[in-house]
């Protein structure tokens, strides 16, 4: 169906490109804003403007993709967080950013993945354009600050952009410093995926080069980084980091998940420009069963480790960068009923 077509047929575009905003009015996030986009023949999923204007729950066709945690949804903490607290607040959902004063360990009086989940949204704008083939773009615009008056101060300028037909998601940041004094400016995208997408009998690709185990616990898990472990009780998590290797410019790393169970598949791939590391989180405890796939531009041990190794992520005044991250989700019938690893 073309833009002519589909034009004299609907009423309105958001017919088959639904952004609806909204409050929750109980449970434990209750009077927290969130947007629920639907995307006719693509992805479901929630925005929500008050934690960083983050992706919650997802699906693609009706297949549960996002992991979600044992909390459930949780209303923002008040920041600055202390050393350990991010965690308690952590419901999961597909993109969760780290960032932007710390990322990983709690380091130099920062907490654990630093505040920016935790910031509301200012500026929320939904548009839509119907393109001459038919395909309606849907976009999602927002500018979060994380900082303080007199100290540090980030903006950040986030677009999120949907397509119908496809199961697609584009993420646009933009970053800039606002202050008066050079700071650290580490981010990191929290991509998560849980059952059934993810589960015993899903694999993995990763983007080439060597797989690196971050301590003891992960070197167990590292010759089965790239498959679904079976869930067990009392197992910790596995973190992993990919090395990534030279490209040709502007060609981008990616991971590609293939899901037997569900007979779905998904890209997630990123410019590297901007975002030249990448990490693998698995935790294969029984009730958590996750995969974390975590395109940024530093460790996951705190800015303190990043800062003594000479790699700390920085902004000067007025300085301004720019992250982009794509998610593509597609049917994968071909590999529906297969085991790549049946013969290993």
């Amino acid at each position: 169906m073309n833009a002519e077509e589909l034009n004299s047929s609907l009423g309105r575009l958001d017919h088959v490109a639904s952004a609806q905003q909204s409050l929750l009015s109980a449970g434990t996030a209750a009077g927290t804003r969130v947007i629920d986009v639907k995307m006719w023949d693509g992805v479901d999923v929630q925005i929500l403007p008050d934690r960083g204007f983050d992706l919650g729950p997802a699906w693609y066709r009706g297949v549960p993709v996002a992991w979600a945690s044992r909390l459930g949804y949780r209303r923002p903490l008040s920041t600055p967080l202390s050393a350990a607290e991010w965690i308690t607040a952590f419901g999961g959902g597909l993109l969760t950013t780290c960032g932007l004063s710390n990322v990983g360990s709690p380091a130099e009086g920062e907490g654990q993945h630093g505040n920016f989940s935790h910031q509301p949204a200012d500026d929320v704008s939904i548009t839509r354009e119907l393109r001459p083939d038919g395909q309606v773009l849907l976009t999602a615009n927002a500018t979060i600050l994380e900082g303080s008056a007199l100290g540090p101060l980030f903006e950040l300028r986030r677009r999120w952009t949907f397509r119908t037909g496809e199961g697609v998601i584009e993420l646009a940041d933009t970053v800039t410093n606002l202050g008066a004094e050079i700071a650290p400016a580490p981010i990191l995208y929290h991509v998560n995926f849980g059952s059934p997408f993810w589960s015993q009998g899903a694999w993995l690709e990763g983007p080439g080069g060597d797989v690196l185990a971050r301590d003891a616990d992960a070197e167990l898990g590292l010759p089965t980084w790239d498959r679904a472990p079976e869930p067990e009780p009392h197992v910790p998590e596995w973190a992993f980091e990919h090395i990534l290797p030279e490209a040709s410019p502007g060609e981008w790393p990616s991971f590609r998940i293939y899901s037997p169970p569900t007979g779905v598949r998904c890209t997630v791939e990123w410019d590297a420009s901007t975002l030249p590391r990448a990490h693998q989180w698995i935790h294969p405890a029984s009730t958590i069963n996750v995969l974390g796939i975590e395109p940024c531009n530093c460790s996951v041990r705190g800015r303190a480790f990043d800062r003594a190794e000479g790699r700390l992520p920085v902004l000067a005044p007025d300085e301004a960068r720019t992250t982009r991250l794509k998610i593509t989700f597609a049917p994968d019938v071909r590999r529906a009923h297969s085991d790549p690893f049946a013969l290993k």
